[in-house]
């Protein structure tokens, strides 16, 4: 729309006009310009919304001015929105006439009228709050409109068959799975009567987006955010069909469709700039994207036969004819490097063990290396190279790249040098490689030197003098108008680069990085200095554009630019909160990128982090390809062991909340198998906020600090429907209040419609209490906030004996069921109240509902709670018991043998290894189960009855067998506790007592080093924990 053209490359899109001035169902003085008005307006022209947000038509309507659906939101969404958020001294500055243009929408005086506005609210200081907070109203009633009946959705559909004579490189194969935008809430048939177009539904949200933009600009600059008052969700308006579905229908990679999406948080604005930044070159998006899907992007440069290569770069880039036999393959002489990389007496020379490579050759001579260390003291200039591997710039077999490629590096190196060639680091010519044959092992000494070399990544981008960044999308466009930085920044934001676990790493340890744009035949300077466009996003001018604005924010967020500068100061990073903010930014910013090799996401996060790993498995992570789930589980655990030794009791508590498969180790089961999620975050988002400090408590989970409710059921239907397996339910969903006012209820459903949980059969039959874990108090009506429903299998009131802490809470020992939403309920049968005289029917409550007959007036909850009978509510009676915002909670998940196919530990006693073909069902609460091998005489060697009888004292210990403080005459029979009971059936015996966990520090990571971490069956002993994690989910 025109209010963006001024401020980036955005194509001009023509949106109708469905209210015009004379023949429009709405006339244009029905428009609403106050705030009551706004609020008012669907009503009056026959439409209602639901507690959803989701627009209906009034049922019983009788004067007839029901307005079409398209022609509600536009009068409503873009007239009335504009007329009423736009004003001075409640006067709107713009008209009717301002926002068409013939028979299309034209926002060209918008731009000029925000200005005004926020103009005017900076120097009209009076009753300011008042009036942000009903801007604010207006705006967030808009954004869940739109939201709930205007966005779309990403579906898989299967593949289409290819039609006779297509292009393999711009078509699917068939059988491939299809990405496809579907409309939410709305429908493009014309005949419907929820009839939207895709283009009018793209006009409400970038119009949203700017004004909500404009308000946050005037609270930051005005210091009037009162705290509560204003969203704080900062997602977009979307995601626009309009946009999603030229991606897709253009062919472009379905992972790079879905990463944009949630990359760029649904915003239309930034969706429609990235859209219009790669449509004039989006080759990038779809040649080599044939094999693609959701979850992975295949491309790479392949030959003939499918195997990756390195390709001559295009004429433009490599400035000769390209021939892949006349192009030779040149590397640096490996043996230098390895001989370097083996160096130990640096003493006399000054050198050191970490190779450096130079051109040595004549311009146009045959390419040639020499190969030098870098200086331990006063260390001499480098460069170093990011680059996406998959473009052609790595090499599997041999340290070696293509005469063009190397030309066209000498170059770059040279301008961002000042003309002269300068030692440089490149991971393809120096990390050594080789082919190895069918049975040959990797000898030892070359296995430590690549090992050796991989753990400089860190030291030499720190190092460096600055890095220059390769990337075959960027290098074949151009920079965009240095009046309009917006453009570069997209480029760079959506780009393959963006997208690698590994560029992340070098961007954020380099100091000054270079991005190389197209090469232009005046030899004109075709590197961006990253700081430097960093810096033109960041003028007061460029930051009253919202788009630039967000547009920095994003491109700071991914290349952890904000994160660089704590990890640069000392003591900075070693402090918690700082510790924990490192993490969470890392997080962000590592869940839209992807690795070719599973084990690399551990080492290069952990080189990243700063985290000592030597002696660990992740030193040697991604030496080949090899890699099992058992092997991808023992590096996430090694790495949360590592972090916790490195920076102490600074695991962000957020994680728990993370979406995504957990680790399947008990201690871990908190742990996201992968950072690399794609997610969107969710409200609020968990790693936005410090807590409290956490505490890693090996075999147990992670000790963290969250407000909560502690549900109390009566019966097996109750419990049925908080787990959400009443098949009776199309969403699995329940209500309940958290205290005796009756006035605050609470909803919550599955926060993933996708994940199955694999044990809620078993979870079922448990009397153990369940909770949901909130990710801060009282949470609001909308947007739903992201909690966990979890079991909570063991309480310990004994005093925490840590410093600052007065020892008299209680700690909750918990397994996570599943991520939910929970939000407060605002339907009227739950504010109503109990009422003073008996219960209020639903006919008094709600005057929209049509009363048919005595049958349909039901009570409301509050009094099936006040006065029902048991028999009749016992089965859907739930009430929540609030808990402290300072509640502690050891999280962890359910753990399942067969779904990490875990070894049998030979130190664990028989009755303590899972049994195959075990199932939830035979779980027997008064005795063992009626497995062949267990007997009423022999109820230990029932695996689910050993775990269920322990007393709570021994959770977190080890057996009889293990530990002599344990006798076996301990071990209780009885029936596991309900949540009545639940403290009162534990017992402690005085001798079965861990070791303090402080000090230990350095004896933990000295035995686990000690450990022969390269024996796959090596394993921690299970510990022994009322659950039902060994239920099979077969």
């Amino acid at each position: 729309m025109d209010h963006l053209m001024e401020e980036s490359d955005i194509e001009r899109i023509l949106i109708p006009l469905v209210v015009p001035p004379k023949t429009s169902q709405i006339p244009p003085n029905n428009l609403p310009t106050t705030k009551d008005a706004f609020h008012k307006f669907p009503q009056e022209w026959g439409w209602r919304l639901d507690n959803e947000f989701k627009l209906d038509i009034l049922a019983g309507e009788s004067t007839g001015k029901i307005a079409r659906f398209g022609v509600l939101l536009q009068a409503w969404l873009y007239f009335g929105l504009i007329l009423t958020v736009v004003q001075m001294g409640d006067e709107p500055i713009l008209q009717y006439d301002d926002l068409y243009s013939g028979n299309h929408l034209s926002t060209k005086n918008l731009k000029a009228a925000v200005e005004k506005w926020v103009d005017w609210e900076i120097r009209n200081p009076e009753g300011r709050w008042i009036r942000l907070i009903q801007v604010g109203y207006v705006l967030e009633k808009a954004r869940h409109v739109v939201r709930t009946n205007c966005s779309s959705t990403l579906e898989i559909e299967p593949g289409m068959e290819r039609d006779a004579g297509e292009d393999d490189s711009s078509t699917a194969e068939a059988g491939r799975e299809e990405l496809s935008a579907m409309p939410r809430g709305y429908t493009t048939a014309t005949r419907e009567p929820r009839h939207l177009t895709d283009d009018c539904a793209l006009a409400l949200m970038l119009v949203g987006e700017y004004l909500w933009a404009a308000k946050s600009r005037i609270l930051q600059q005005c210091g009037e955010n009162l705290v509560g008052w204003h969203a704080d969700d900062d997602a977009g308006w979307g995601p626009p069909r309009y946009i999603l579905d030229r991606m897709i229908s253009r062919r472009w990679c379905p992972h790079a469709v879905f990463l944009l999406k949630g990359q760029l948080r649904s915003s239309a604005t930034l969706l429609l700039h990235a859209w219009s930044t790669y449509e004039k070159c989006e080759d990038r998006m779809v040649t080599w994207h044939k094999d693609c899907d959701r979850k992975i992007c295949r491309a790479r440069t392949m030959d003939r036969e499918g195997n990756y290569t390195n390709l001559c770069l295009p004429k433009d880039l490599s400035r000769h004819e390209p021939d892949q036999d006349d192009c030779e393959m040149v590397g640096p002489d490996m043996d230098e490097i390895l001989k370097v990389l083996g160096s130990t007496d640096h003493s006399s020379r000054g050198g050191s063990d970490i190779p450096l490579i130079r051109f040595d050759s004549p311009d146009d001579g045959p390419i040639s290396f020499a190969v030098e260390s870098l200086r331990r003291q006063n260390p001499q200039p480098f460069a170093t190279i990011s680059h996406v591997w998959s473009d052609g710039w790595g090499n599997e077999k041999v340290n070696k790249l293509r005469t063009c490629q190397l030309r066209f590096i000498r170059r770059q190196l040279r301008r961002a040098n000042g003309g002269k060639d300068i030692p440089f680091w490149m991971d393809t010519l120096v990390v050594p490689v080789r082919e190895f044959a069918e049975g040959e092992e990797m000898d030892w000494d070359w296995r430590e030197k690549k090992t050796k070399a991989i753990a400089q990544i860190f030291e030499l981008f720190e190092k460096s003098t600055y890095t220059v960044i390769l990337d075959n999308g960027l290098c074949s466009m151009p920079p965009g108008l240095q009046e309009k930085p917006a453009d570069a920044a997209m480029k760079i934001l959506a780009s393959g680069w963006m997208r690698r676990l590994w560029t992340l790493h070098e961007a954020f340890l380099s100091k000054k990085r270079y991005v190389t744009f197209l090469e232009t035949a005046d030899e004109h300077d075709n590197l961006t200095n990253l700081e430097t466009l960093l810096e033109q996003l960041n003028t007061p001018a460029a930051q009253k554009s919202p788009l630039v604005s967000w547009v920095r924010d994003l491109l700071l967020q991914n290349i952890m630019d904000r994160e660089a500068k704590i990890h640069a100061d000392p003591e900075k990073r070693f402090a918690q909160r700082q510790a924990a903010m490192l993490v969470a930014g890392t997080w962000r910013a590592a869940t839209w990128r992807t690795t070719s090799n599973a084990a690399h996401e551990s080492l290069a996060l952990a080189t990243l982090l700063n985290v000592t790993y030597k002696g660990t498995e992740i030193e040697e992570a991604g030496l080949t390809m090899d890699n099992t789930q058992e092997k991808l589980t023992r590096l996430v655990r090694e790495f949360w062991r590592e972090f916790h030794l490195t920076y102490k009791n600074c695991i962000p508590a957020g994680i728990i909340f993370l979406p995504g498969e957990k680790v399947n180790l008990l201690g871990y089961g908190w742990a996201p198998m992968t950072w690399m999620s794609a997610h969107e975050a969710d409200y609020p988002d968990p790693l936005s906020r410090w807590t409290a400090e956490t505490d890693l408590l090996e075999q147990k989970g992670l000790l963290v600090q969250y407000p909560g409710f502690l549900l109390h059921t009566e019966s097996r239907e109750s419990r049925k429907q908080i787990l959400g397996v009443d098949q009776t339910l199309t969403v699995p969903k329940f209500t309940f209040p958290v205290d005796n006012s009756l006035l605050e209820w609470y909803s919550v459903r599955p926060a993933d419609s996708e994940a199955k949980i694999e044990y809620l059969e078993g979870i079922l039959e448990s009397t153990h209490p369940l909770a949901i874990i909130l990710s801060r108090p009282q949470p609001k009506a909308a947007p739903p906030e992201i909690g966990l429903l979890v079991e909570v299998y063991s309480i310990d009131d004994e005093k925490i004996r840590r410093e600052g802490d007065d020892g008299s809470r209680q700690r909750y020992s918990c397994q996570v069921i599943r991520r939910v939403h929970v939000w407060r309920e605002t339907a009227k049968s739950y504010l109503a109240g109990p009422g003073r005289n008996g219960p209020v029917r639903a006919r008094d409550i709600d005057e929209s509902t049509d009363a048919v007959g005595a049958a349909d007036r039901s009570d409301t909850p509050h009094w099936r709670i006040i006065g029902g009978i048991f028999t009749e509510i016992k089965d859907d009676c739930c009430v929540g018991e609030t808990l402290s915002s300072t509640q502690k909670w050891i999280v962890d998940g359910y753990f399942s043998p067969d779904r990490g196919k875990r070894k049998p530990n030979p130190n664990m006693p028989p009755s303590a290894l899972p049994r195959e073909g075990a199932k939830g069902k035979e779980i027997n609460a008064s005795g063992p189960t009626s497995s062949q091998e267990a007997s009423p005489e022999n109820p230990q060697e029932t695996p689910f009855y050993h775990k269920i009888s322990l007393p709570w004292s021994f959770v977190g210990r080890r057996t009889s067998a293990d530990n002599p403080a344990i006798q076996p005459s301990a071990v209780s029979t009885s029936k596991p506790p309900g949540p009545g009971n639940l403290r009162r059936e534990r017992t402690r015996p005085p001798d079965a007592e861990f070791a303090p966990r402080e000090g230990l520090a350095q004896a933990e990571r000295s035995m686990r080093r000690s450990e022969t971490f390269r024996d796959a069956g090596a394993q921690p002993k299970p510990r022994l924990r009322r659950t039902h994690t060994l239920f099979n989910p077969k």
